[in-house]
């Protein structure tokens, strides 16, 4: 729930999107304050290096790791949101507000096929543009420029995984209507271990949620 409060509104609209209900109003000076929401992912992907120039972006599963086998075949994966539901755009600058009210944001995913043995996974803030259907596992390795927002150790058990991404929210003002992530193997990494999560087309959508 966003909910706006100021003295000096003069004139205000409710709407709802998704599962979060937003209050706007004409004031100029005025930002939301976040309670709560929650947004599913609007694209996501896996990418396998035997079949680099494939697209795997209507499967069920987001793959992260290495198989089983002497040629260490790599997955990763991608995901993109929609952020424009949780900022106010005004014209005529298109100025973003709302984000820096934010106190905690978390990356939700559902572990479907867990790791076998312990492994290390990276998450990478991406700016580069991706379509779902197009995209593969050459266009996630050449990518411009990706941030690295953190290493975790991958869930050894079916069920919710988060990753904390409260820090990443400071300069997404800054940014498009889109968000992406990209998640991939410790390359220093030689243990041969996959884990699966759940994609958008598959049991549970990747999610933001924020408080």
């Amino acid at each position: 729930e966003i909910i706006i409060g100021s003295e000096n509104a003069i004139q205000s609209e409710l709407y709802v999107v998704g599962d979060a209900s937003v209050m706007e109003t004409t004031s100029r000076n005025m930002k939301p304050v976040l309670k709560h929401s929650s947004i599913d992912a609007i694209k996501d992907a896996m990418g396998y290096s035997l079949a680099s120039t494939a697209n795997f972006g209507k499967k069920g599963e987001l793959a992260v790791g290495r198989l089983s086998n002497e040629n260490y075949e790599t997955f990763r994966s991608v995901i993109g949101f929609d952020l424009a539901p949780l900022g106010i755009k005004r014209d005529p600058d298109y100025e973003y507000f709302g984000y820096e009210e934010i106190q905690k944001a978390v990356l939700k995913l559902y572990t479907i096929r867990p790791a076998d043995e312990e492994m290390t996974i990276k998450l990478y803030q991406i700016d580069t543009a991706w379509e779902e259907t197009k995209i593969n596992y050459k266009d996630m390795i050449n990518m411009d420029a990706p941030v690295l927002l953190g290493e975790y150790k991958a869930p050894l058990s079916s069920g919710e995984f988060g990753i904390d991404v409260t820090s990443v929210f400071a300069d997404w003002n800054h940014k498009p209507d889109t968000y992406a992530f990209m998640l991939v193997v410790d390359t220093l990494q030689k243990k041969k271990t996959t884990i699966g999560f759940s994609s958008r087309e598959g049991i549970v959508s990747p999610k933001l949620e924020m408080s």
